[in-house]
């Protein structure tokens, strides 16, 4: 079958040969010019300034959305600031400009929280590399410094970043515009990481950030849908559902780790683990986005995750390839053959340490979003055993759905 007909079989099994219209439709031989269904009036791009004009390791900003009654596409906006380092020319190892940020809040204009990442420098790389194509990470990702080691952050003068909006947290990560109660008077706030954990240098280095702006594709929707929407709101509010990631960090010396994820929540979607072994990561010279090796030298040599009473998979993994495996299984790119990430089995392994170990906790792959209850009494566990104790530290980040409600004079959230 070609991909036409592959596309349109559920029309094709509903077609007999007496339906001239549907056939009509099923072969593409209408010949119609499309009517004007826009219902935006106009569509400009607002810039969005820090609180500071520049800030250091550790320090936070924030920026407060002057959207006003626009609505706001996320995935169409982005993150913009310059970045400058003193005493040594830096990179960014294997990550990118994402390495200078630690913590990511989102709050609603009534200062109700909607999202916040942890560790998020350290979650990115891996997300990035563990989803999306190499192509997408050498070209369009080269603004915010992946694989251009050329693309340092210099001395010199200060450099340009950008941060696509929707890298920085499951809020934005959606390709639906949010609607103006969410958008209007929304506060992002962004700390910044310390020097040792953002870059990459031989010597003692810090950084300054500068410039700092968002810049947001905004719509201005005609007054017929603008009074539709603010109709839904103030009756049955507006439902905005996004995937939020809950971070963990936990510390071991021992030869195994049994950590448990505490957070309640009706729709568990996965989870991903990292580990790192101290000594790896405790010098400015060291790449500190890089996890321990799989299988060699004090590696990691068993994985196994538990919800409640069940264990995923029934058996310890033990052998290295089958982990490699099972992470691919749990972003789901053993069926999506045709959307391919960038981890090698080499990479993961050993050469650019890119392993971490993911779990699927969802029900269905025909049905989105099927994810599994975790409360007090069935906590998410995962159990590590490695090759030698050693220092090291494991970050977990529980991925589960979030509904915010949104009414004309509050917001709700719910997970």
């Amino acid at each position: 079958m070609t991909s036409i007909d592959q596309s349109r079989q559920a029309s094709l099994k509903k077609l007999t040969n007496s339906d001239v219209e549907a056939q009509v439709e099923i072969n593409d031989l209408e010949y119609k010019f499309p009517q004007d269904l826009n219902v935006v009036d106009s569509r400009n791009h607002i810039i969005v300034s820090s609180d500071k004009s520049s800030a250091t390791a550790t320090q936070t900003v924030q920026f407060k959305w002057n959207s006003g009654t626009s609505y706001v596409h996320p995935m169409n906006s982005y993150l913009k600031f310059t970045a400058q380092a003193t005493g040594a020319d830096a990179t960014f190892g294997t990550g990118s400009a994402a390495n200078l940020i630690r913590e990511i809040v989102v709050l609603s204009s009534g200062g109700v929280e909607l999202d916040r990442i942890n560790h998020f420098n350290l979650f990115h790389r891996d997300w990035v590399e563990n989803n999306f194509q190499p192509e997408y990470i050498n070209n369009q990702l080269q603004c915010m410094g992946f694989r251009k080691t050329s693309y340092n952050v210099p001395t010199a003068a200060a450099r340009t970043f950008i941060i696509p909006l929707w890298h920085l947290c499951g809020f934005f990560n959606r390709d639906k515009l949010l609607p103006n109660h969410l958008a209007a008077g929304l506060t992002v706030q962004i700390t910044f990481a310390t020097d040792k954990q953002a870059l990459v240098v031989a010597s003692a280095t810090t950084f300054k950030v500068k410039d700092m702006e968002m810049v947001l594709d905004t719509y201005v929707l005609n007054n017929v849908i603008r009074r539709k929407m603010d109709a839904i709101s103030a009756s049955n509010g507006l439902e905005y559902w996004y995937v939020s990631n809950h971070a963990s960090q936990y510390t071991t010396s021992a030869s195994s780790f049994n950590g448990e994820v505490s957070r309640a929540v009706s729709r568990a979607l996965g989870a991903v683990a990292k580990v790192q072994v101290d000594t790896e990561v405790d010098e400015q010279k060291e790449d500190c986005m890089r996890s321990e090796s799989v299988g060699a030298g004090t590696g990691v040599t068993g994985l196994q995750w538990r919800l409640g009473a069940l264990y995923l998979p029934n058996k310890q993994l033990s052998d290295g390839v089958e982990m490699f495996m099972y992470s691919k299984y749990a972003h789901d790119k053993l069926r999506g053959y045709n959307s391919p990430d960038s981890v090698s089995l080499d990479h993961w392994k050993e050469d650019d340490r890119k392993a971490v170990f993911a779990v699927n906790l969802e029900k269905s792959t025909v049905v989105g979003l099927s994810g599994l209850p975790m409360n007090n009494s069935r906590r998410l566990q995962c159990n590590l055993t490695f090759q030698a104790g050693g220092n090291r530290t494991i970050y977990i980040w529980l991925q589960y759905l979030r509904v915010a409600t949104c009414n004309l004079d509050h917001i709700k959230v719910s997970e």
